[in-house]
Order: C-alpha cells, then sequence, then structure tokens
C-alpha cells in the first residue's frame, strides 16, 4: 500500500503515462491504484472503469473494482464486477471464498452458500471455506449443516479460536 506522498507521486506519474498512452488499461488501474490510496475511492472506481472499458479480459481489475465499489457502499455493483472477474478466473477457490464472503454482505445467503461450495470444491482443504459456509448454513437455518462445517474448519485448522468457538457454540445450542 502506498503511504500518501507515494500515493501522490504514483498518481502524477500514471496521469503522464495515460497523457503518452491514452489506451492503456494497466495504466488507468495504476492510476486507480493511486487515488484510492489517497483516500479518493471515487475516482479510483472511475480510472478502473476506464481501465476495463479498455481491455475487458484483466480479472484482476474486475476483482480490485469490486473492492472499490464494496468500500463505497455500493453492494450490488460489487457484486456484479466480482462476477465477471470470476468469469475470467473461475478456477480460484480463494476467489469464491471471497465472492461467498460479498453475498453475505449484500444479503444473498443461497448465492453465498453456492460460493462456498465452489471455493470447497477446489480448495477442500482450506479451513475459512468450511467456516464460512456454516456461517451461511446457520444463517440460513441449518445449524446440523452448519455444525458439520465449523467441525471441519476446527479440524483443518485446530489453532484457530473462532472456528473452535463455533462449533462449541452450535452443538451446546443444538443439545438444548
Amino acid at each position: 500500500m502506498l503511504n500518501t506522498g507515494e500515493a501522490e507521486d504514483a498518481a502524477g506519474e500514471f496521469q503522464r503515462a495515460i497523457s503518452l498512452q491514452p489506451n492503456d488499461s494497466v495504466a488507468y488501474f495504476g492510476l486507480g491504484d493511486a487515488l484510492q490510496a489517497k483516500g479518493d475511492i471515487e475516482s479510483g472506481i472511475k480510472e478502473y472503469q476506464q481501465g476495463l472499458s479498455l481491455s475487458k479480459s484483466d480479472a484482476d481489475a474486475y476483482f480490485k473494482l469490486s473492492g472499490l465499489l464494496e468500500r463505497k457502499g455500493d453492494l450490488q455493483s460489487a457484486v456484479s464486477e466480482y462476477r465477471l472477474g470470476l468469469q475470467l478466473k473461475p478456477h480460484e477457490g480463494y476467489r469464491h471464498n471471497n465472492f461467498g464472503i460479498l453475498l453475505m454482505k449484500a444479503g444473498d445467503v443461497d448465492g453465498a452458500i453456492q460460493e462456498f461450495e465452489q471455493a470447497i470444491h477446489y480448495e477442500p482443504e482450506m479451513a475459512s471455506n468450511h467456516y464460512h459456509l456454516g456461517r451461511a448454513l446457520e444463517q440460513k437455518g441449518d445449524p446440523a449443516g452448519a455444525l458439520r462445517e465449523y467441525k471441519k474448519a476446527s479440524k483443518q485448522d485446530p489453532q484457530n479460536q473462532e472456528f473452535k468457538d463455533a462449533a462449541e457454540r452450535l452443538a451446546t445450542k443444538l443439545m438444548t
């Protein structure tokens, strides 16, 4: 992450690059990063959108734009942009896990469950995928399914107290 002074300098360099090469999507993405590092999320979003209008094949740019839109509070647009990135990079489990978290924030629990299941498909050994699926299942009203996933997460990462606590809390709740 750039500090404010570095971000200011970087923004100037990227603006110069754009003036010399106005069709260089990477320069727009760099300017977007520099602007958001300065705290100007709205301008960062605009630069990412401009860069993506020039090159629609950069999945990472869609993911970064989604993050900026999420920080702005525009969850529906963040979901749309993330989905476009996933179309370009569909086989990375952690991306599905992150998308599931975003969908949970946006209130789409069913969509989140599907994404967490995809994350587990690609990375079954990743404990956080199971934990997040458990949270979504619990929110949906499937405590038995949630407990099963919390236990898997806790078994895969026994040092993670949050995973243990979730499994113990839900097991206690189901016994009463």
